[in-house]
Formats: structure tokens, sequence, C-alpha cells
């Protein structure tokens, strides 16, 4: 009677540890669903990142701008149509790219003669096309701020009429183009809000003082 009941006791201890460890290994084998907002946020956030990526590849990012300051507002001018610009930037690592640049730009001006009745109303539209050399530097992991150079040709057109100011017609019309290859600089930030796109924001020299513009990454 004894001996069944050691039996019967060793048993049921036997089933008891089995199933306290498969319930304790089918426990541990779940993560802690606390942290997985947290994983999934910094995952993304170091996505965002280029800098902290230690297996950095190479991309290709397609960028529009439009200028907020004309050059040529120093002039008096009146902007007919804004400095637009699109371009594509190769980002060949962490701290340096390249890309080209195509903008244009329109605006127009009026000259009075004080010493005769005639005024001449000016009319230019430039365009220019440019490749450009850029450093960035990280600013946490969704923004940086980059410097660079560049070297471009523009062409510009000057239609220019003049006539008496008191008639509506005018004596002549005529048309300068000036054409030549001009060097520009510029710094900006930028900020991405996803892992493709960001907003840029610069401040340099060329068709416009400053501008604003959108950048997303092809790949």
């Amino acid at each position: 009677m004894k001996l069944q009941s050691f039996i019967l006791l060793g048993l049921s201890l036997f089933f008891f540890g089995t199933s306290l460890t498969a319930q304790t290994t089918r426990i541990s084998s779940f993560p802690d669903r606390t942290s997985l907002p947290h994983q999934r946020k910094a995952d993304q956030m170091k996505r965002m990142d280029v800098f902290s990526d230690g297996k950095f590849r190479s991309f290709l990012a397609i960028e529009g701008q439009v200028g907020l300051i004309s050059t040529f507002s120093k002039d008096l001018t009146k902007s007919l149509t804004p400095p637009l610009a699109l371009g594509l930037s190769y980002r060949l690592s962490p701290t340096f790219s390249v890309g080209v640049q195509a903008s244009t730009s329109r605006y127009a001006a009026r000259i009075n003669y004080f010493d005769r009745s005639y005024t001449t109303a000016v009319e230019t539209t430039s365009r220019m096309l440019q490749a450009h050399f850029n450093a960035h530097i990280p600013v946490g992991a969704r923004g940086e701020v980059y410097g660079g150079l560049g070297l471009g040709y523009r062409g510009t057109d000057v239609a220019a009429q003049e006539g008496p100011i008191d008639e509506k017609t005018t004596a002549e019309s005529i048309v300068r183009p000036q054409n030549g290859f001009l060097t520009t600089a510029h710094v900006g930030a930028r900020y991405s809000l996803s892992p493709q796109m960001g907003v840029t924001g610069e401040i340099g020299s060329g068709l416009s003082l400053m501008t604003v513009g959108i950048s997303y990454r092809l790949r």
C-alpha cells in the first residue's frame, strides 16, 4: 500500500513538473508586446537616417524647388514666373553627393528716362543648367545641413520695348540674348518626412537667393 502511494506521488510530481516547464516555455516564446511599437518606431527612424546604416548604399533622388526671392529682385523687377528648378541628386556616401539641375525664371522691369519723355519696358527670361557638389552633416535622425558649389551655363533673353510715355504704341522692339558660364554656391537644410520624402530650404546664388522644395528618394 505504501509502495503504491509513493508511485502515485512520484507520477503526480512528474506530470506537474512537465506541465509547468511547457507553460514556462510557451510564455517565454512570446515577445513583450509593449516594446513592439517602440521597436517599429526606432527601426523607422533608423531607415530615415542614412548615417546610422552601417551598410550604406548609394541612392538617387529627384528634387524640385521654387524660389522665394529672385536674384534679380535687387533691380526692382517684377517677377512674372518665380524661379523654378528640377534636378537629380546622387548620394555617393553618407556625407557627399553630386547632382544636376535645370532652372528657369521670368521677370519684367520698366525704365523711365527723366531727361526725355521715353520709357523702356524690359522682359527677361533666364534659363540655367548646372552641375553641383554637396557636403552633408547629419542633425538627428531626420535632419541634415549641407552646402556646396556649382558650375552652370545661363542663357538669357531680353526683350525691350521703347516708346513715348504718353503714347500707348511703342516705337521699336529689340531682343538681346545674354549667355555665359557662372559659378554658384549654396547652403541648405533637409528634414525627412518619411524614408523617401523630405523638405528642403536653401539660400545661395543662381536664379534665386532663397528657395524651398521637396526631395523624393527613388531607390
